[in-house]
């Protein structure tokens, strides 16, 4: 939102609108094509600080087939318990 308006990153009201609006594509599209993950295993490996309430997990994934995959997720402590935030930004951590 920085890049698109700066006005509009820092308004509160704004940010949750954008986040509700967010979640409710996500959520639409991920229910249309659900993946199958049957046989993928998933475990996080490593948890690092990345802002104020927010850490980077990194988590390694096994596909059905064997091979290995590396993903790192920002991720943050709720009342209802850890809930991912985004991917970290493109330029990296």
């Amino acid at each position: 939102m920085l890049d698109f308006d700066e006005n509009i990153a820092r308004d509160p009201h704004l940010r949750q609108k954008n986040a509700v609006l967010s979640e409710r594509s996500f959520r639409q599209r991920i229910t249309e094509s659900w993946p199958d993950l049957t046989g993928v295993e998933s475990f996080f490996i490593d948890r690092q600080p990345y802002a104020d309430g927010i850490v980077v997990v990194t988590e390694l994934q096994r596909s059905r087939m064997g091979s290995f995959s590396q993903h790192e997720v920002l991720v943050a402590r709720t009342n209802d318990g850890w809930r991912v935030v985004s991917p970290p930004p493109d330029e990296g951590l």
